[in-house]
């Protein structure tokens, strides 16, 4: 990740990624409900939500949204 555009500067401090946010990610896929993950389907839907929440929160300007969702 750190060849894209989301290296850490000084205005952007927050952009510090590391082993804590993934587990943040399996934390999540393993909290959810699983009555709703009935397919692979839905869990990559579930993978994909919990990337999101957990790095795309931090970011900070539209083109790097943009980056996460491409």
């Amino acid at each position: 990740m750190l060849n894209g555009p989301l290296k850490p500067t000084p205005s952007k401090q927050h952009y510090l990624f590391n082993l804590r946010d993934i587990s943040r990610i399996y934390q999540g896929i393993t909290n959810a409900d699983k009555k709703q993950i009935t397919s692979p389907v839905a869990l990559m839907r579930l993978w994909l939500h919990e990337n999101t929440r957990v790095f795309g929160d931090r970011l900070i300007e539209l083109k790097e949204r943009k980056w996460l969702e491409d």
